[in-house]
C-alpha cells in the first residue's frame, strides 16, 4: 500500500510541475520571437534612414543597398514611381522578418536643422 501511494504522490507531482512549466517554456518562446522581430524592425528602419539620408544629401544609392550588423541583414530596395521614390526595407533577424516602407515625394516637405 505505502508503494502505491508513493508512486501515486509522485505521478500527482510530476503532472503539477508540467502543467506548471510548460506555459512558462511558450512565453519564453513569445519573448524570444518578439525580441528578434524588434531587432529586425530596428535594423530594418537603420538601412531605410541610411538610404533616406544618402538621397536627401545627393549621396550615391544603388537600387538595392544591404546592411549588415552583429551578423544579420537588412535589404533595402529603392523604386521610381511615378515621380516619387518608394523606399522598401527588409529586415531578419534569426527569422524574425520586418519590412518597412517610406514613399519620398521630391520637393514636397519641410527640412529641420538641428544643432544650428
Amino acid at each position: 500500500m505505502a508503494l502505491f501511494v508513493s508512486v501515486f504522490f509522485s505521478i500527482i507531482s510530476t503532472t503539477i510541475v508540467v502543467s506548471l512549466i510548460t506555459p512558462i517554456i511558450k512565453e519564453i518562446g513569445v519573448a524570444r520571437d518578439l525580441s528578434r522581430s524588434r531587432e529586425g524592425y530596428f535594423l530594418a528602419e537603420a538601412s531605410l534612414e541610411d538610404v533616406l539620408f544618402r538621397l536627401q544629401n545627393g549621396k550615391q544609392v544603388g537600387v538595392t543597398e544591404v546592411l549588415s550588423l552583429n551578423g544579420f541583414f537588412a535589404t533595402t530596395t529603392l523604386a521610381d514611381v511615378a515621380g516619387k521614390k518608394d523606399i522598401v526595407s527588409n529586415g531578419s533577424v534569426s527569422g524574425g522578418l520586418r519590412k518597412v516602407k517610406v514613399t519620398l515625394d521630391p520637393g514636397v516637405g519641410t527640412a529641420f536643422f538641428y544643432g544650428i
